[in-house]
């Protein structure tokens, strides 16, 4: 019998950070490769007070979903961990304001929104949506 290995509780909070939904990080196959993330960005209902809502997808080389936050509060630049079977943990971090990038990171990969691997859409019904490559 495989050993679960870490798993998250459902929109836990681990060292103050917001994580994501029950995913066994690193203990189920993967199709390596280029993996893909496909975030949607809520706008601030106010944005004197409030904060972005992220929703993270990860997906493996054969488009298997692998991992997932679920919709989340995103405190301008507190990282969201989004856990997978990848064995690193992809860190999502929102800024300020809309136009502002989303900052990722997973192992010793960093880029953000405004990078080629990226793809972003406008505000549309006050949310944005985006897909990014990254290797795994």
């Amino acid at each position: 019998m495989r050993s679960i290995g870490i798993i998250v509780i459902l929109f836990g909070i681990v060292a103050g950070r917001p994580v994501s939904l029950s995913f066994a990080r690193g203990q189920e196959p993967f199709a390596s490769g280029e993996c893909g993330m496909h975030v949607t960005q809520f706008q601030k209902p106010d944005p004197s007070k409030d904060d972005f809502k992220l929703d993270i997808q990860l997906f493996d080389a054969a488009q298997t979903l692998i991992g997932a936050s679920g919709t989340q509060e995103a405190p301008a630049n507190v990282g969201i961990d989004v856990f997978s079977s990848l064995p690193n943990v992809m860190i999502v971090i929102a800024q300020n304001a809309d136009p502002d990038p989303i900052k990722f990171s997973i192992g010793e990969q960093t880029f953000d929104s405004n990078a080629a691997q990226c793809s972003v859409g406008r505000y549309d019904s006050g949310k944005r949506q985006m897909d990014c490559r990254f290797t795994c």
